[in-house]
């Protein structure tokens, strides 16, 4: 990615600086300064995208304002444990509560089961279930104030008892048409957040849509090298995001 953005910078004359080790980057423009640290944008909120990165947060305010999305129960937080989080649930999918590209994701059928793995991963410190569901498909939208720059469907990979939809374990993203239905519900899920900028995942359980996860980092290493076409999507994405950072 750092490659990329330094090319788009000297293509618009733009001013690119790293620091620590490249994970930070600096642009700057007619003394207009912006940053992108790891894969976050300096586009979002420091709020939107603080709520994008817990699960928890994210689901409860979409929940509220009526956005169809996968239940995420707080388990633990670095302050201790929740109490009544299994309550009604048998089967869940523990995640940790801020993590990415499926890190530590478990499908586990005992509240027991749950607390041995969260205390087998003492490095992990907040933690967040969801109630297992069947899903059918699933579809990632990559969101710019309210309009679509891409999204592709993800084709899963078998791990252990449940299907994994990360590219970076092995999932491949096809160039498939997204229904309306999708679209809505993916921009309706960018307007309660409260973001401009996001990576929204859409899952299809149940004969319906819901939204399983709204990230705010723009993570494409994966999805660009699968091909040429992919590397070119890829690059205008990062041109549009940047030339956003400067509106």
């Amino acid at each position: 990615m750092v490659g990329i953005i330094q090319e788009i910078c000297q293509k618009h004359g733009i001013v690119f600086r790293t620091y620590s080790d490249d994970w930070v980057i600096e642009l700057e423009r007619q003394k207009v300064v912006q940053r992108i640290f790891g894969y976050k944008f300096d586009v979002n909120s420091s709020a939107a995208s603080s709520i994008a990165g817990d699960k928890v947060a994210a689901y409860q305010i979409m929940h509220q304002k009526g956005v169809a999305a996968v239940e995420h129960r707080l388990v633990q937080t670095k302050a201790g444990q929740y109490s009544a989080w299994s309550d009604g649930l048998d089967k869940v999918v523990v995640k940790p509560l801020d993590g990415t590209s499926g890190h530590a994701v478990k499908l586990l059928d005992t509240a027991i089961g749950v607390r041995d793995y969260i205390s087998a991963h003492p490095h992990i410190a907040a933690w967040a279930v969801s109630p297992y569901q069947i899903i059918n498909s699933e579809r990632r939208f990559i969101m710019l104030d309210g309009e679509v720059l891409c999204q592709y469907e993800k084709i899963p990979v078998e791990n252990g008892d449940l299907k994994m939809f990360n590219l970076g374990l092995g999932a491949k993203p096809i160039m498939t048409e997204a229904s309306s239905a999708e679209t809505a519900l993916a921009k309706d899920a960018l307007n309660a957040t409260g973001l401009r900028l996001a990576a929204i995942d859409v899952v299809s359980v149940d004969d319906s849509y819901k939204i399983l996860e709204v990230n705010d980092g723009m993570m494409m290493e994966n999805f660009m090298r699968q091909s040429q076409a992919h590397k070119h999507t890829g690059y205008e994405i990062y041109q549009r995001i940047i030339a956003a950072m400067f509106a």
